[in-house]
């Protein structure tokens, strides 16, 4: 098992903007899962500006040292509204077999977009994956799961994700550095604090 991760503290500062501000207050008293940003349009449109973010700063969705000359399987755990699945798939061949999985599915797009290769469904990532999904992924990726793990969350996440792969399979995991910020502008620093005040409300300390 490998392990590909980045960190870019420009992808964090390009979605600290005021507009964000505003969503994220809108979000804060909404009764969903735990996922703690919500699961409405406006969440659904983040996550789907912040995939084009994180292509614009890394250069790639998959990452290139994960070599692409068989057909690989390729799981997304977190997946949201599976924009990175969808990107992927424009790139890679019919063979290549996308699975999305999310503890919710409300911010799944309509099947009628899906293509013939990708499938989204229901799992809960703290929970141990099913039998079938053991050793069966070439490929396991999640994205910004820091922020929303309690402390020995994240060693039950890493072993859910380590169980789906198959021998020498890769977790691509992006991240930011919510601690080590150094932020320069008023409305970003203004949103650290609703941030803070937010992942209080829920628990979560990223720390």
């Amino acid at each position: 098992m490998a392990c590909v991760v980045s960190s870019p503290q420009a992808v964090l500062s390009s979605i600290l903007t005021s507009e964000t501000r505003s969503f994220i207050m809108g979000s804060i008293n909404k009764e969903t899962d735990d996922y703690v940003l919500g699961r409405g349009i406006r969440e659904s449109i983040r996550l789907d500006a912040q995939h084009l973010l994180w292509k614009l700063h890394l250069g790639y969705a998959l990452h290139p040292s994960i070599k692409r000359s068989e057909p690989l399987r390729i799981a997304e755990v977190g997946t949201g509204t599976a924009i990175w699945l969808l990107d992927l798939a424009q790139d890679l061949p019919l063979d290549t077999q996308f699975h999305g999985y999310d503890i919710s599915a409300n911010q799944f797009p309509p099947q009628a977009l899906w293509p013939e290769n990708l499938d989204l469904g229901i799992l809960n990532a703290l929970e141990d994956p099913p039998s079938r999904l053991l050793g069966y992924y070439d490929v396991v990726h999640v994205r910004m799961w820091a922020s929303n793990l309690r402390s020995r969350e994240a060693s039950i996440l890493i072993r859910n994700l380590k169980a789906m792969l198959k021998p020498g399979g890769f977790i691509q995991w992006e991240d930011a550095d919510l601690v080590d910020q150094h932020l320069q502008s008023q409305p970003a620093q203004e949103l650290e604090v609703v941030a803070k005040d937010l992942f209080k409300k829920a628990g979560i300390d990223y720390r």
